[in-house]
């Protein structure tokens, strides 16, 4: 998953002269809806890369904990002011500042993380800082029923 993910928004990445950097503890396949995942995932990282100025790196890292996996995608953009970090996972929230207003979207692709995540029994977190950039946090459990085996191996690139 995480390789098909990077071979679609590492163009896209590149151009911005944005660096992406995987990593993680060797977590090989996980149950859960592959496509999801890989959108969810795409999600993450494509609004990573947006919000984040050139020659900035992103980390895309995924690891084993107690009966989930974690997927981390950190940057070093804007940020996201405290108080309205929990807006940003509503439907059709757009941030209204100076550094995102030129930006497209619909203010979707969160609100769909989020589904994504509950869908699975998982979570999605932010953890962000105006100025210095957010990392964003997705828990899927491993293993729900009407789940595929899907292969998520992170490694540097």
């Amino acid at each position: 998953v995480i390789k098909d993910m990077l071979s679609v928004v590492g163009p896209v990445a590149a151009e911005k002269q944005i660096h992406l950097e995987t990593g993680g503890d060797g977590v090989k396949q996980i149950l859960a809806d592959r496509l999801l995942v890989y959108q969810a995932l795409t999600n993450l990282v494509t609004n990573a890369i947006k919000y984040s100025a050139p020659g900035t790196t992103i980390r895309i890292s995924v690891a084993n904990g107690v009966g989930r996996v974690r997927f981390q995608v950190a940057d070093q953009g804007y940020g996201i002011p405290a108080e309205e970090q929990a807006k940003i996972f509503e439907k059709f929230y757009r941030r209204g500042n100076k550094e995102t207003r030129d930006e497209s979207g619909f203010g979707l692709g969160l609100s769909f993380v989020k589904e994504v995540a509950a869908r699975h029994g998982g979570d999605v977190l932010v953890d962000s800082e105006v100025g210095k950039g957010s990392t964003f946090t997705l828990w899927i459990p491993n293993g729900n029923s009407g789940s595929e085996e899907i292969g998520v191996s992170a490694k540097p690139i």
